[in-house]
């Protein structure tokens, strides 16, 4: 993928959704560390970012925010953050309170859509193991913590209880997870 249309982009919402999540007020560092990805917290962000400064601000944030942490756990802290933070989004209060009535095993039949609203790269495929157990393949996956931290904080926050996620499976840049509530 060289630039143009194929170009993997994050999408203004998911930005917002970390910067919500984080500040202001801001960590000592996190400020400087973010206007030197060429981000400034104080001003709107922009429409679409390259996925590669995504990560980035994903690293620049998780060494800020959980610096003790080993880098699976640190991303899952990651990931939860990034619902908590896009709950105070626009976007992110319309579709959570919308997943919210629809439920935890409706929610999963739309996680492709509501990627989308992230980005313009992810897909799911998702596979019933029985009631409310399920498999979700995505095709292409960075930080596997991240996907599992979004996993367990997206749906506990659409119902989901003593909910478990765990990485089944990583191939190349797909990753398998298995979900399982009660």
């Amino acid at each position: 993928m060289a630039g143009g249309q194929d170009e993997r982009v994050v999408f203004a919402a998911s930005v917002e959704a970390l910067l919500r999540a984080f500040g202001p007020p801001w960590r000592p560092g996190a400020r400087e560390a973010l206007l030197k990805l060429g981000i400034d917290p104080e001003q709107a962000p922009r429409a679409a970012y390259p996925l590669s400064l995504y990560m980035q601000l994903l690293a620049a944030l998780a060494e800020i925010h959980f610096p003790d942490a080993i880098e699976d756990e640190r991303y899952f802290q990651m990931g939860q953050a990034f619902i908590r933070g896009f709950e105070r989004t626009l976007i992110g209060r319309a579709q959570l309170s919308l997943l919210q009535l629809i439920g935890p095993r409706r929610t999963l039949d739309r996680l492709t859509r509501s990627f989308r609203n992230a980005n313009n790269y992810t897909t799911a495929n998702l596979r019933e193991l029985a009631p409310k157990h399920f498999e979700i393949e995505f095709g292409f996956v960075q930080i596997p913590g991240f996907y599992r931290g979004v996993l367990d904080a997206g749906l506990r926050a659409v119902g989901a209880n003593d909910l478990s996620v765990e990485l089944a499976k990583r191939e190349a840049l797909a990753a398998t997870f298995t979900v399982r509530w009660t």
